[in-house]
């Protein structure tokens, strides 16, 4: 366990914080449906939307406010108060030319939600006359409450703003949700249960560090209260508390929020210029500058530079200039969105698709973007490879399943944990042509909706002789000892896309390849290479089936060196161009 740092605090109304000036800390919290709790709200926002840079356009010289509006929102007029359907008024109103200040929703969905919790294309004439208020979840419910409760009169509510059964309004409004966050005043996130009916109140708040359980194999934070008496004439009797908090950078109400394991959620967070999450223990702001707890504890630890999930793509804040690509395919991808759930894992591209855009300004100087990979060091953005693996401040992601309409060489087809395994340099005779890729709605936006395609690469390719499968046990990972590749002593290692070798039985692996990637040699004699098998008439049309090495160690480095120096100098294998599906 790592110690963050110990802070030295005392409830509000103790004496001792004025006497000793100590942080003050609030035990005094009731639920998150109180005034109190609006109140902080409005503080947050009073305090911060003009001291803090978060309104600015995370793409400067792009209007998005224009190019991002939604196409509906939820209009809300109070008559007197919410909470009694006669006392407010709901209704889908078109956005023209000009779009008012809005809040936006972020939630859970769950498998509960049912069509009349929608807008349906046979129900949107209904819903611009008028929403019953009644008909609708209570996350819709509370989440235009607290809205109406900051003085915010439209709200953008995916279920009822998007046509559901409309795959037109979907195509068109899916690529703009990027965009829609971050033109939003205020994103709601309702982070209290899994599905629609969890509603953003919880019935009791607490101070956010109780917790007494273990984490993710680590134990949780700690406080520890004294109680004594003051010195002096006085003798007031006084309560100091110790505070011992992790070194992480996520308040742990985010990270145990239901929303921390949702795909679309991430890049709702990482675009929206400001956040109000409303968790079980308690209110926490974010900002693309700062978090701040409902209970005044602080955060975070020094010794971490402050940073925000939502500060990832801050303007004129790049800490990897220098490794962009691990940032990228490392920190965004595999640590924070890789493995996150998704209703339909088809949508794993396009909920990412805001950040990619973002990221392609400010990070990779306009650098082609290639359904989640980069043209520049596309060696490296296609050495990725699944993983069961769970990070510790993201468990229990879901399994790895194939998506089908994805490109088998892009790391958003699997929607379970992945993670690159090293970065290497390029080998000299790899290279991207060009890509040719479908576009849902016969679009041309890079940032889209993918469906289908491939990419042309030249590389080196080598036959790769894989021993027969069909004994291996069945509970046996995806892990593959290649015997055969280069006539090398040291066997290849090959992760495998899927999940069992049986999903290989019909296979007779006689089309499988190599297609050598790159190489690190900073500690042994490391080669990466992709596994490719051919398919169809065409020789030179293949797709991706995982991701292979060879590790030579440094002690036998003498007697593999001939072979090792020769694959590394081009000389074995064939150099050839080829598609990749």
């Amino acid at each position: 366990m790592q110690l963050g740092s110990i802070y030295v605090l005392t409830p509000i109304g103790d004496p001792a914080a004025q006497q000793y000036n100590i942080h003050v800390y609030n035990n005094r919290l009731s639920s998150t449906d109180s005034p109190e709790t609006t109140a902080f709200i409005r503080e947050c926002l009073q305090e911060y939307v003009d001291q803090h840079s978060c309104e600015q356009p995370l793409i400067p010289g792009k209007n998005s406010r224009q190019s991002g509006y939604p196409a509906r929102l939820i209009h809300i007029t109070e008559k007197e108060k919410l909470g009694n359907p006669d006392h407010v008024a709901l209704r889908l109103v078109d956005v023209e030319m000009s779009c008012p200040q809005y809040a936006t929703l972020s939630h859970c969905w769950g498998t509960t939600i049912t069509d009349e919790h929608k807008t349906m294309v046979g129900n949107l004439a209904d819903r611009k006359k008028s929403i019953t208020w009644s008909k609708l979840p209570p996350n819709s419910r509370d989440g235009i409450e607290i809205a109406c409760r900051l003085g915010i009169s439209f709200i953008w509510i995916d279920a009822l703003c998007i046509i559901q059964d409309s795959d037109e309004d979907w195509a068109s409004e899916s690529v703009k949700m990027g965009y829609i966050y971050e033109n939003s005043y205020l994103t709601i996130a309702a982070g209290l249960g899994a599905d629609s009916f969890s509603g953003c109140y919880n019935k009791q708040s607490s101070i956010h560090i109780d917790y007494s359980s273990s984490y993710g194999g680590r134990n949780g934070d700690r406080l520890i209260e004294i109680t004594s008496r003051l010195g002096g004439s006085a003798g007031e009797q006084s309560t100091i508390s110790f505070l011992c908090e992790l070194n992480r950078t996520n308040p742990t109400p985010l990270l145990l929020s239901p929303l921390a394991r949702r795909g679309w959620v991430f890049q709702e967070r990482v675009l929206s210029p400001r956040t109000v999450h409303f968790t079980p223990q308690q209110v926490i702001w974010e900002c693309r500058e700062k978090y701040r707890m409902e209970d005044l504890t602080p955060h975070p630890p020094p010794g971490l530079d402050g940073r925000t999930l939502a500060a990832l793509v801050r303007p004129g804040d790049n800490p990897h200039r220098e490794n962009l690509y691990e940032h990228w395919y490392r920190k965004i991808a595999a640590i924070h969105y890789g493995g996150r759930q998704l209703t339909k894992p088809g949508d794993s591209l396009i909920a990412i698709a805001g950040v990619a855009r973002v990221f392609q300004h400010h990070f990779t100087l306009n650098d082609g973007y290639l359904a989640g990979l980069w043209e520049t060091e596309l060696a490296i953005g296609l050495g990725w490879v699944c993983s069961d693996n769970e990070h510790e401040e993201f468990p229990d992601r879901a399994a790895k399943t194939k998506v089908p309409s994805l490109p088998s060489w892009t790391w958003c087809c699997h929607d379970g944990r992945l993670n690159w395994w090293s970065l290497y340099e390029p080998d000299r005779d790899f290279a991207f042509i060009q890509s040719s890729l479908q576009f849902i709605g016969g679009g041309s936006d890079q940032f889209g909706l993918v469906n289908g395609g491939y990419i042309q690469v030249r590389g080196r390719l080598i036959d790769l002789v894989v021993p027969d499968m069909s004994d291996h046990p069945e509970n046996e990972r995806s892990k593959l000892r290649v015997n055969a590749l280069l006539d090398l002593q040291h066997p290849a290692w090959v992760l495998l896309d899927c999940h069992h070798f049986r999903d290989y039985k019909d296979h007779k692996l006689v089309n499988f390849k190599a297609l050598v990637l790159g190489y690190n040699n900073e500690y042994h004699w490391n080669t990466y290479f992709l596994v490719i098998e051919s398919f169809g008439a065409d020789n030179s049309a293949y797709v991706r089936r995982g991701f292979g090495a060879i590790k030579v160690e440094k002690w036998d480095m003498e007697r593999e060196s001939v072979r090792m120096e020769m694959l590394q100098n081009g000389e074995l294998g064939e150099v050839e161009t080829i598609s990749l599906f």
